[in-house]
């Protein structure tokens, strides 16, 4: 059974928690932290928004509990255990209560922990929380066609490729994606849950 419920009220207990990364709510006074790690222009090739300025980091979660408060999608700050920075955001977002599906995605990380661990251990506690939590009986995750580093995160965590959506989004600079879509169904878990295991 989804146990999230509308309001953005109702998801601010959800903390998720390993050795590696601390998934907590995105607060407005993350402002400086955001920016610290988000202001640098590759993170935001192949993404919707960019953060180039403090300006943007305060429009950037303004706009997420917008979005929170509306009761479909909620919003991760990123956090490193160890050290306590933030380090990037992620989300659950198309919340679908009646399917029981959900997406995972708007995922940046700062580029300093590209190609650690970090994304490995942050899908592994959104996932588990899915299908152990929530009982959900699918996650999609949509990224752009052209962003071949994500497509293989992706496919690498266990996620079946389900095909593209062609002329999909358009992006701020004009560009029409197409987007790749992927998913995992309850019935992939297991599998998908130890390959991950395996990972971390």
């Amino acid at each position: 059974m989804i146990i999230l419920k509308r309001g953005e009220n109702n998801m601010k207990s959800i903390e998720l928690k390993n050795e590696v990364v601390t998934l907590r709510a995105i607060k407005k006074e993350d402002v400086e932290a955001v920016f610290e790690a988000g202001h640098y222009a590759e993170i935001w090739q192949y993404m919707s928004s960019k953060i180039e300025s403090r300006s943007d980091a305060k429009a950037y979660i303004e706009d997420i509990h917008k979005k929170m408060e509306a009761g479909n999608q909620y919003t991760f700050a990123i956090i490193d255990t160890i050290t306590n920075e933030l380090i990037g955001s992620t989300r659950f977002y198309n919340i679908d209560e009646a399917n029981k599906s959900v997406e995972i995605g708007y995922t940046w990380l700062t580029p300093t922990v590209w190609r650690s661990s970090i994304n490995t251990n942050c899908k592994y506690l959104l996932l588990n929380y899915c299908f152990e939590n929530w009982g959900v009986n699918r996650v999609q995750i949509v990224a752009d066609e052209r962003n071949e580093r994500s497509c293989n995160a992706i496919k690498r965590i266990g996620a079946v490729q389900e095909g593209i959506l062609r002329k999909h989004m358009i992006r701020a600079d004009g560009f029409v994606r197409n987007s790749v879509v992927f998913s995992i169904i309850k019935e992939d878990w297991p599998h998908v849950k130890m390959n991950l295991q395996d990972k971390l």
